[in-house]
């Protein structure tokens, strides 16, 4: 695990990513378009696995419309340790691990509370604000460049 600190605390509140929403529904399409060509497969379960992929995208675009009505707040204090609040739920003391993946855009937050189980975050560019953005990908760009293997892609 590796902790920097830093002298003021960055107070984040992302938003479900359209662009994620969007990836999903071409990909979710793009399966439904292959399941419609001719294939040698039993008469039903070419529809079966077409309500699969439609009962797939139904669930993810009902978890974007979920996730736009909860406020989700982290808060990378500054000790190094971070705060994620998701609704009524509330992590205290997390702490950044070294998996986290850093590119210019994505950047997949593991977080680890002292007991439990890991929190993962998929951030994109349109999730949070040009700055927030701009300022988190400094901020963990420089954490990890104390020596320690991170997830840094350019």
């Amino acid at each position: 695990m590796w902790q920097n600190k830093f002298e003021t605390r960055l107070e984040l509140e992302p938003t479900p990513s359209r662009y994620l929403l969007i990836y999903l529904i071409l990909l979710h399409a793009l399966a439904g378009a292959a399941l419609l060509q001719p294939l040698s497969l039993p008469t039903g379960v070419p529809f079966a696995l077409l309500a699969a992929v439609v009962a797939s995208l139904l669930w993810q675009v009902w978890r974007h419309y979920r996730d736009s009505r909860r406020t989700t707040r982290l808060i990378w204090r500054t000790d190094g340790a971070w705060d994620y609040q998701m609704g009524e739920q509330h992590w205290p003391d997390l702490s950044l691990l070294p998996s986290t993946y850093i590119t210019r855009g994505l950047i997949i937050l593991h977080l680890q509370p002292v007991n439990g189980r890991r929190l993962y975050r998929v951030l994109l560019p349109d999730s949070l604000p040009t700055e927030q953005w701009h300022l988190l990908w400094l901020r963990l760009r420089y954490a990890g460049s104390s020596g320690e293997d991170v997830g840094v892609r350019d």
